[in-house]
């Protein structure tokens, strides 16, 4: 009963994961919108310092 349970909710989540999935995959090849140009943006990046200086 309780492998029965589990065996549901890994299906669950397998379909919502791969629901996901396809319908992003199928939008960026069909109308997905353009990136953002960011030539004349001001970008802050934070919470990275532990990984610039090394």
């Amino acid at each position: 009963m309780f492998a029965k349970e589990i065996a549901i909710q890994y299906i669950k989540l397998f379909y919502i994961l791969f629901k996901h999935w396809f319908r992003d995959l199928f939008s960026s090849f069909t109308n997905g919108s353009p990136l953002k140009s960011l030539t004349s943006e001001i970008i802050l990046i934070t919470e990275a310092a532990s990984g610039l200086e090394k």
